[in-house]
């Protein structure tokens, strides 16, 4: 009981999805991660993707903030309801701030607002610390992934470490576009880093040509019918050919990623 702490519990309803909310919990996360940018780039920490340069400076705050929303999107209240989805959680970090989502636990034992698995104590988030140990990253887990600055700076270092592990060609691609790429920060996309390596083989010319892919899409000419990401509503156009991801869970965090993009121009 002498570690014992109040905890005030404020479920999402319709009465605090306030437009000033939902800004403000845009601004928060960016503040956040922009900070914690600023303390990578403070202690020098290296990029272990691409050596001689700094961590800060190959990961865009935009691509973490991300994750601290689409992490809490539900499923079947995103294919229902789209971009009010990503409002209703955005609003939940405008009210709360570093408190939202920080008791979350998902049925995989994930913690916090960037869900951070650590399987049997020495999983994902101990092999950060491991790896990434200029961050200064809090090693106990559940004190680490459940502080949101701390959380957001292990997620730059896992995509580092991630984006250290692919081919050349990916790690190029990303450096042209690392909005779109972003999408290798997703835990369960890295569970399937084959797969997610031939889905970005095969979407690289989209990444790397994103303006011709716009140029395109504004034309009388553009498909009607595009080639999509197996389960996404809004694909890949750009893609000559479909590509087919077989793990739900994947698919459906392209389709989010890909909608969220936009809030955090």
């Amino acid at each position: 009981m002498a570690t014992a702490r109040t905890i005030v519990y404020l479920p999402y309803t319709q009465d605090t999805l306030d437009p000033r909310f939902v800004t403000g919990g845009r601004d928060f996360l960016l503040t956040t991660a922009r900070r914690a940018m600023d303390e990578l780039r403070n202690a020098n920490v290296p990029s272990a993707a691409f050596p001689g340069e700094l961590l800060a400076d190959v990961i865009p705050p935009e691509v973490i903030t991300t994750l601290a929303v689409i992490e809490q999107t539900d499923d079947e209240d995103f294919l229902e309801k789209g971009r009010d989805a990503f409002d209703e959680v955005l609003s939940q970090y405008g009210l709360k701030r570093e408190e939202a989502y920080r008791y979350s636990v998902s049925s995989a034992k994930a913690l916090g607002a960037m869900q951070f698995t650590n399987r049997h104590g020495n999983g994902t988030y101990s092999l950060v610390v491991r790896r990434c140990p200029g961050a200064q990253l809090d090693s106990n887990f559940e004190r680490g992934a459940t502080r949101l600055p701390n959380a957001m700076k292990a997620a730059v270092c896992l995509l580092d470490l991630e984006l250290s592990q692919m081919s050349s060609e990916i790690r190029s691609a990303y450096r042209t576009n690392p909005e779109v790429l972003g999408i290798l920060q997703s835990p369960p996309t890295m569970a399937a880093r084959a797969t997610l390596q031939s889905f970005i083989a095969r979407s690289t010319a989209w990444a790397s040509s994103s303006a011709s892919c716009a140029a395109r899409a504004s034309s009388p000419r553009a498909p009607q019918s595009p080639a999509p990401v197996s389960g996404a509503r809004k694909p890949l156009w750009c893609e000559r050919s479909a590509f087919r991801l077989t793990n739900r869970e994947n698919s459906g965090y392209i389709e989010k990623y890909q909608r969220i993009l936009s809030l955090f121009d």
